[in-house]
């Protein structure tokens, strides 16, 4: 992935989150959970651009292993999107 990708990828997550609103309390279960797995994408993809930034090719491999986890698995599976979310730590999902 380049930082272009990552960019575009951001940028429409990030249009799919203003479509949905930012009030979760007022969403139906179903679209809580979209919006959860599309925050947690996002946070995946911000750590796969500072990773870039910084050439850090490990991290750079953990961050988009966990977006291409989440992509594939996160509404299926919400044990997965736990577990990736207990491997990066609540700082960037809330």
């Amino acid at each position: 992935m380049t930082g272009e990708d990552v960019e575009k990828l951001i940028n429409a997550i990030s249009a799919e989150l203003e479509q949905l609103g930012d009030e979760p309390e007022k969403m139906s279960r179903r679209e809580r959970k979209h919006w959860a797995v599309l925050r947690a994408r996002k946070g995946a993809l911000e750590r796969v651009q500072e990773a870039i930034a910084e050439g850090d090719f490990s991290k750079q491999t953990r961050a988009s292993l966990d977006y291409g986890l989440l992509t594939e698995y996160g509404e299926r599976n919400f044990l997965l999107f736990n577990f990736v979310k207990s491997q990066v730590g609540w700082r960037l999902w809330w």
